[in-house]
């Protein structure tokens, strides 16, 4: 068998062929397996070239390979299900969509509905550029984890300073931390929420019971805030 792997949902424990006798599963597993994860020309004497095009997700063989395939051992002595059960299980496996029989019926030809759930790799993508695509997937989660804990140490510390100012006792919940990692979000910074912090603290106009971070972290006032800041001149906290 070739190397490689297949992903197999959760949700399969809720479907049909996971109600249906143990081997209507082990059948469709081992059908996927073994089906070409790639395109393949094989040797074929009954097409006029002589040869035969096996695409990805499809496989040339017959009832009684796919029997030894799902075979079992029982007290030693390894068993084989009969070609009418294998047939019916495929027939029932065309009737749920799950496959397509290809051909005349001469030879069993299936195709897998759906291939590239099962295998995630896009058509005739080399084993090389699917390990640079899961790299750059890496990549820019390890990114993305980044900038979440930068947002999540700036936020931690602008409430810390929040409350130490103002003598409040607000937490870096959720709702709070929304409005500043908005702000970091367009390039501002840790001392510019000190700036704000201070200078409205200071504002003998601005009403202390307002005086959270939903008003101060607004998008809408913020940089208006901070614009008022500069203009007074305010040291950096």
């Amino acid at each position: 068998m070739a190397e490689g792997y297949i992903k197999l949902y959760r949700c399969i424990a809720d479907s049909d062929i996971y109600k249906m006798a143990p081997l209507y599963l082990r059948v469709f597993e081992r059908l996927v397996l073994e089906s070409n994860h790639k395109e393949v020309i094989i040797p074929f004497k009954e097409s006029s070239t002589g040869r035969k095009l096996i695409k990805r997700g499809e496989r040339l063989t017959s009832l009684s390979q796919i029997a030894e395939w799902v075979g079992w051992y029982e007290r030693g002595i390894f068993k084989i299900p009969n070609k009418k059960t294998i047939k019916v299980i495929l027939d029932w496996l065309v009737d749920q969509k799950m496959i397509e029989l290809l051909g005349n019926g001469k030879v069993t030809h299936y195709f897998i509905v759906n291939y590239n759930s099962y295998q995630d790799q896009q058509p005739n993508e080399s084993n090389g550029k699917v390990t640079e695509r899961k790299r750059s997937l890496d990549t820019n989660k390890n990114e993305e984890n980044e900038k979440k804990n930068i947002y999540s140490e700036v936020c931690a510390k602008t409430i810390a300073f929040l409350n130490e100012i103002s003598g409040s006792k607000y937490t870096t919940s959720n709702g709070n931390c929304t409005f500043i990692s908005a702000r970091i979000k367009e390039g501002f910074s840790l001392d510019d929420f000190k700036k704000v912090i201070i200078t409205k603290w200071k504002d003998p106009d601005f009403n202390k019971k307002y005086y959270r971070p939903s008003t101060l972290f607004n998008s809408k006032k913020f940089e208006g805030y901070l614009n008022e800041t500069r203009a007074k001149a305010f040291d950096e906290v």
